[in-house]
């Protein structure tokens, strides 16, 4: 590559070109054609290379662009030197390829380094309107990156060199260049002319845009379109088992298994012609092929990168290995909770099934045990009225055993049909279903003193939490009422005293107890208290009471248990679960 003025002069030119001209007086017929071509004048930054001039040395061998351009009112002349077989930098030409070459990409800077004149070719390719360079700092016109290149190396235009970097675009994209800057003078307040041209394909520009990956902690490889390995980075040898050295001139099939070696070449060849980053396989990993045989999964992404005209493929590739393993696991954990889940709805379906079997057995003793009450109350109440006719008509006939014969007999049967009653009420209590309404504890309890015709003699109190609340009103009574009368009636003197005392549970439920100072009760009895017909000794009552209180305090979710008391009595405590009176307004 060349720089020249309108009179022949090289002004710049890269390390060598004067052993392409040496044979054959090439040189001096290239020179003498350069200043015979002189531009065409045009105005303003709107100049553009006027012609692009061919030429071929006497022997053929080489081959020379010449385009002419005036910059600031300086006539250039740019020279692209090629070789039909073993080109410039590498590459390798026919002379009808120059013909072919773009505009010049050139802008001509003051003492100040601000843009005195810009090709329309530059223009163009760095997205500025027509004009709109002229008075931008260069290091604007170029962006930091190439204008920091440029200063950072001031000895390379003067020997020849180029300088690799990054040109910014107007759109803020970067674009890989070479620069080179001429001066069009002595001394350092001369004017430069900067000449850019796009990266050559070559193994130094390839170098230059890609990088050095031995300082990349991720594994890269860089393949070409012949899909052999051009970079490897340490980590992707590390991956691969393989030395950087061994994997680098080597085919991209030495890392693929045999199985799919013979498609890859057509998904390469298709992911070269769409030219659009994406994932490599079709599905969410491909496998690949370490040194020792082993097939690892990989996530590999593919980016095309351009190298001047070459358009080589940058793999960056991820073990995915402890993913896929606790991707495994995973399945395997939903696999197994599938199947527990599939146990526990077999199971629920089972519980399901006896609930309901015992649901419909509750059903069907409730019918029985009420129509049992219903139908042997009618013939107890016929025995017993029989009796008292018999005491009535024939008392005066019937001697003092008889008499109380008869008054027995309708002790008994009056006891059997209050059994018969209790044992509906039993039925009864099993109905979960009754109505809520608003409830004060402190008048619910101690409305029992009438309910039961306590004595006066008898005490009976209440304490704790006693906001009104929503509940099962009539249910609770119930059982108050059971366990006060209870209380009372096994009391073993002529005077005592009943505590009931309420507490309110975090979990939306009341902690009833009933204590009294009668003579309690020994430890291996209490739960037979709960039994049904298991009357107390100093009682009368059919046994059915309490029988009946645990039903309906478990029916709506509560428990009952008994404990004596501190000095002598008992303590009954229940919990019942309720409504507050706050939620069931709103």
């Amino acid at each position: 590559m060349l720089v020249a003025n309108g009179r022949g002069a090289v002004l710049w030119g890269e390390p060598g070109w004067e052993r392409w001209l040496a044979a054959d007086g090439a040189s001096s017929g290239l020179l003498g054609l350069v200043a015979d071509d002189p531009p065409t004048e045009l105005s303003g930054a709107s100049l553009l290379a006027t012609r692009a001039t061919r030429w071929t040395s006497p022997d053929g061998r080489v081959h020379a662009l010449v385009q002419s351009l005036r910059l600031g009112g300086d006539d250039l002349r740019f020279v692209t030197l090629c070789a039909g077989v073993a080109g410039y930098d590498g590459v390798s030409l026919d002379g009808d390829a120059l013909d072919e070459a773009e505009g010049v990409m050139a802008l001509l800077v003051d003492e100040e380094r601000r843009v005195i004149d810009a090709s329309r070719s530059l223009e163009l390719h760095l997205g500025w309107p027509a004009g709109s360079l002229a008075g931008v700092s260069a290091k604007r016109a170029l962006g930091l990156q190439a204008y920091e290149a440029l200063q950072h190396d001031p000895t390379a235009c003067a020997e020849g060199r180029h300088v690799d970097a990054f040109v910014s675009h107007r759109s803020g994209q970067t674009i890989p260049m070479r620069l080179a800057c001429v001066p069009l003078g002595s001394g350092p307040s001369s004017r430069r002319l900067v000449w850019l041209r796009p990266a050559w394909a070559s193994r130094a520009a390839m170098d230059w845009y890609i990088g050095d990956l031995a300082s990349v902690s991720l594994a890269l490889l860089v393949v070409d379109e012949r899909g052999v390995i051009l970079k490897a980075s340490p980590q992707a040898g590390e991956l691969f088992l393989y030395e950087t050295s061994e994997l680098v001139g080597s085919r991209v099939d030495l890392l693929i298994p045999q199985r799919y070696r013979a498609e890859h070449p057509a998904r390469m060849r298709k992911f070269m012609v769409e030219g659009q980053s994406r994932r490599m396989g079709d599905s969410d990993h491909v496998l690949g092929l370490r040194k020792d045989g082993l097939e690892i999964p990989l996530e590999i992404g593919l980016s095309p990168v351009r190298a001047g005209d070459r358009v080589l493929t940058l793999a960056s590739i991820i073990d995915i290995r402890r993913r896929k393993q606790q991707e495994e696991a995973r399945a395997r954990q939903a696999a197994d909770l599938r199947r527990k889940n599939g146990e526990l709805s077999a199971m629920a379906l089972k519980l399901e099934q006896a609930l309901r079997a015992t649901e419909r057995r509750n059903r069907d003793q409730e019918q029985l045990v009420r129509a049992i009450s219903h139908d042997l109350r009618a013939p107890l109440r016929g025995i017993r009225h029989l009796a008292t006719w018999i005491e009535e008509r024939a008392a005066e006939d019937l001697d003092a055993q008889s008499v109380e014969w008869l008054r027995a007999l309708q002790d008994r049967t009056g006891r059997m049909d209050s059994m018969l009653l209790d044992l509906l009420s039993y039925a009864r209590a099993m109905d979960p279903e009754s109505k809520r309404e608003e409830t004060d504890p402190r008048a619910l309890v101690l409305a029992l003193r009438d309910l039961l015709s306590l004595p006066a003699a008898f005490e009976l109190a209440v304490e704790g939490d006693l906001a009104r609340v929503v509940t099962d009103r009539v249910p609770l009574e119930q059982v108050l009422r059971n366990l006060v009368d209870n209380a009372f009636r096994h009391h073993d003197r002529e005077a005592g005293r009943i505590l009931v005392r309420v507490t309110r549970l975090e979990h939306d439920a009341l902690d009833w107890t009933v204590e009294d100072d009668g003579p309690g009760l020994l430890p291996d009895k209490a739960e037979e208290l709960f039994g049904l017909f298991r009357a107390g000794t100093r009682s009368r009552g059919t046994g059915v009471g309490l029988t009946m209180v645990r039903r309906i305090v478990e029916v709506r979710g509560g428990r009952i248990w008994v404990e004596p008391a501190a000095l002598r009595g008992a303590r009954f405590r229940f919990t019942w679960p309720l409504v507050s009176l706050a939620s069931e307004r709103e």
